[in-house]
């Protein structure tokens, strides 16, 4: 008998996949689980982008508003033995999962298994807590002593993994990465079909764009303000994430609103961290394609300046009476070489080709610069 389907779908925030789970579970007779890590907490409801009841075509959904977001958290791990748990019930309901969510984190632990480490530490975990509180950026440089790859592969704001790491290597007296090789349990007994979205960037920031201000019109503030009148501490881990942090801002008075909303983007695009990437991959992917006009335009503009600068040096090292050999031979700048066409009085032939060899290097530079927009 084949092995039993099950359809993950990934992909970045903002792409489209809550509306892809539903349509595919809808069209399967399947059932919902969520994949994602905010969505897990009561309460964060529009800053998570939760699907409404009233929008969910009756189709169960697994692994949303489970826990109490002032006193719980779920690690990846717990969240691995749970979805497990949850794919076999619907399997025996004849129904198919669909495993859909942003946290790639989860997503891995679910599909290839987590290493078995050191036990939850509460005291240290609290302690380390209160140094990453007190000196920020703390728990970064420390791991990148204990455990250099996992420091490369954890932003330095993300915090619980940072604890948890820490916490660890501590415990383990051994790097994380180390137990890690170690060997998973990946999860067997499925054929799983993954999806996964991944719209041009310029079409995702547009959505993402029209996310976040949607995101403050529905009322945003007044969740952030109705969490933190039944009791959710700010320092609630949900209240870290991207949307809420700037949200819980603007409710404190630290922040408008108008920055918020234009502040979310910018971050949510950073969030490939939060996708599992590499520094090295959000640096290549996301950051530098993101950034090539501001970064070519940079670079025309200096080497613009620099070729207004210096052109009239070739001019006049061609008039020298012996033709220079190395850049070190004498020639003018082009400061000298206007001061003497000032002084000497007009000379239409220096002064007519030092002004056509400047066009004609300044035309050369804006259609290289020109192709390679394009290219």
């Amino acid at each position: 008998m084949p092995d039993p389907l099950l359809v993950a779908v990934a992909g970045p925030t903002g792409a489209g996949k809550s509306e892809l789970a539903l349509a595919v579970a809808d069209w399967l007779d399947g059932e919902i689980v969520n994949c994602d890590s905010l969505q897990v907490f009561r309460g964060f409801d529009i800053g998570t982008a939760k699907v409404p009841p009233a929008e969910r075509r009756g189709i169960p959904h697994h692994l949303i508003d489970i826990l109490d977001p002032a006193a719980e958290y779920m690690t990846a791990g717990d969240y691995a033995r749970r979805a497990r748990e949850i794919l076999r019930q619907v399997i025996d309901r004849k129904r198919i999962p669909v495993v859909v969510g942003g946290t790639g984190f989860y997503l891995r632990a679910l599909l290839d298994g987590l290493f078995e480490g050191p036990g939850r530490n509460h005291a240290l975990r609290a302690r380390l807590a209160s140094c990453e509180a007190r000196r920020r950026g703390l728990l970064h440089r420390l791991l990148r002593r204990l455990d250099p790859e996992a420091a490369r592969r954890i932003h330095p704001h993300d915090v619980n993994k940072l604890i948890r790491a820490v916490e660890v290597c501590l415990q383990a007296r051994r790097p994380m990465t180390a137990l890690l090789a170690q060997g998973k349990a990946p999860l067997t007994g499925f054929h799983v079909v993954k999806l996964g979205l991944l719209p041009p960037r310029p079409a995702l920031y547009e959505r993402i764009n029209r996310r976040t201000a949607a995101m403050f019109a529905a009322g945003l503030l007044d969740e952030v303000r109705n969490l933190l009148a039944s009791g959710v501490p700010p320092s609630a881990q949900p209240f870290e994430a991207i949307g809420y942090r700037e949200a819980l801002l603007c409710v404190q008075g630290r922040l408008t609103i108008e920055e918020a909303i234009r502040a979310v983007p910018r971050y949510i695009r950073w969030g490939s961290y939060g996708m599992g990437a590499t520094k090295w991959q959000t640096v290549s992917r996301v950051v530098l394609p993101a950034a090539a006009p501001r970064i070519i335009t940079g670079i025309v503009l200096a080497t613009g300046r620099a070729v207004g600068e210096t052109a009239v040096v070739f001019y006049t090292m061609g008039q020298a009476v012996n033709i220079p050999v190395v850049p070190l031979d004498s020639g003018r700048p082009m400061t000298v070489h206007l001061y003497l066409l000032a002084v000497d009085g007009i000379n239409l032939p220096a002064a007519y080709g030092t002004a056509l060899l400047l066009m004609i290097m300044i035309l050369a530079f804006n259609l290289s610069a020109r192709w390679i927009l394009k290219r």
